[in-house]
């Protein structure tokens, strides 16, 4: 059986609050893969980890920011921007 996936909150990777997860198994009945089964806790964990790095992101000087921004959108990090145009918006 493999380990279970894990929620990605706040830079890390986490098993659910709870300890609880849920899997899917291939036709001979033997786990395939598994996941978290979140809840309600988890989507807390979430936010407060949302909301600490909203106030870590805006303690950054604007020119870093943006910088950093489009310095993914060239690179096609994020959407795609092969003309820039995205990018120049920012």
């Amino acid at each position: 059986m493999n380990e279970p996936h894990s929620n990605w909150i706040g830079g890390e990777w986490r098993a659910a609050v709870r300890g609880k997860s849920y899997g899917i198994a291939s036709p001979g009945g033997e786990s395939v893969q598994r996941w978290p089964r979140s809840d309600g806790d988890d989507v807390e964990l979430a936010i407060e980890a949302a909301e600490e790095g909203g106030r870590a992101w805006r303690d950054w000087p604007r020119a870093e920011r943006l910088e950093l921004l489009e310095d993914a959108l060239a690179t096609d990090l994020f959407l795609g921007d092969p003309d820039g145009a995205l990018a120049a918006r920012v």
